[in-house]
């Protein structure tokens, strides 16, 4: 019960004993639990083959159609990249140009790397500095293990429009929120290991004064604080 859960944390938390040792102990074992991985906040002016593919045309289009369409796109992208050298708004290029989010000009949320099928256009965007665009960056046709196409490539220029550089707690900044995991874990195994006591010794009904006084009775016996380590 709730109150017998509370009664063995007052009994059992006086008793615990959390070193620098066990706190540093922690911490470099799972350091990967204080690390931040560094994030990027793309724009893009995506320009998809697919988009200028003839409508119904499933999912089998000719080499020749193929072919077609991705110089379409070539010549897209290279007119967007000409307006961009020529001081237009990253932004207002997007809009106009960008098969993916549009409306907000090719703007996609804070991703970790491993986030998007595209790696080119990932691997373009972690590279960059805030503020900072790529050149064109071209994707090619993907076909799955059953030679269906899922992706017909395309081209792309990215801008990283906001960066979260990749941080790692340090120990001192971490101590806190350790000493909490270990002092959890102590309470659980005491804790457990009463209840089996209990459980094994008891043979009358467990109300919540039988349990304190037997909790008491076995932490006077049995209850020894662990060695400083």
């Amino acid at each position: 019960s709730i109150t017998v859960q509370l009664y063995q944390q007052i009994k059992f938390l006086p008793a615990i004993s959390i070193t620098r040792q066990m706190l540093l102990g922690y911490y470099n074992q799972h350091q990967a639990d204080f690390r931040v991985d560094k994030k990027v906040a793309m724009q893009l002016i995506a320009v998809l083959s697919d988009k200028f593919l003839p409508e119904n045309i499933g999912n089998n289009p000719s080499p020749q159609e193929l072919a077609k369409a991705r110089a379409a796109a070539k010549d897209a992208i290279d007119q967007a990249d000409k307006l961009l050298k020529e001081g237009t708004d990253f932004t207002e290029v997007a809009k106009k140009f960008s098969s993916i989010k549009p409306k907000t000009g090719g703007l996609l949320p804070l991703w970790p790397a491993g986030s998007l099928m595209q790696k080119e256009v990932e691997k373009a965007a972690f590279e960059l500095k805030q503020g900072q665009r790529s050149g064109i960056v071209q994707t090619a046709l993907l076909k799955n293990a059953d030679g269906r196409i899922v992706n017909y490539g395309g081209f792309y220029i990215v801008k990283a429009h906001e960066v979260q550089e990749g941080t790692t707690t340090s120990f001192e900044d971490a101590q806190e929120e350790i000493g909490k995991i270990l002092r959890k874990k102590q309470l659980d195994v005491m804790s457990a290991k009463f209840g089996e006591r209990l459980s094994k010794e008891s043979r009358i009904p467990q109300s919540p004064e039988f349990v304190k006084t037997t909790i008491d009775e076995a932490f006077k016996l049995y209850w020894k604080p662990a060695a400083d380590q």
